[in-house]
């Protein structure tokens, strides 16, 4: 239970982060290039895991790591997740297993928001 609330914590931290970063650059970009909101996001997310992952196992207690990788930056961003672990198939030499990862995510998150907007236009 204690792990739940710390992720629980950490994510509500990162929703807050996230949102309040997008206000503060959407004041200083405007379209088209508000996509830079969630791009400077997706950016400071994946420096924050690759820091904290950096870090290495001995030095963040499991706790805290759950409070800050699974929690604070998942809720800050997914998109560092994914990239964090398309690293560590292109370390591992894995690059078909990358390849696989990246065109499945890319591929069928933009199928699955099509699909989405259909139904929900149907309803």
């Amino acid at each position: 239970m204690r792990n739940i609330l710390l992720v629980g914590f950490g994510g509500m931290c990162g929703a807050i982060a996230r949102y309040s970063i997008s206000l503060f650059i959407l004041q200083i970009i405007q379209p088209p290039f508000a996509f830079f909101t969630i791009l400077v996001i997706n950016l400071a997310g994946c420096l924050g895991i690759g820091f904290v992952v950096g870090l290495g196992e001995g030095i963040l207690k499991p706790e805290l790591r759950l409070l800050i990788v699974t929690g604070f930056l998942g809720g800050f961003t997914t998109y560092s997740a994914f990239a964090f672990d398309t690293s560590e198939f292109i370390t591992s030499q894995q690059y078909l297993v990358a390849a696989m990862n990246i065109v499945l995510h890319i591929a069928a998150g933009l199928v699955a928001v099509w699909v989405g907007s259909i139904v929900a236009r149907h309803l």
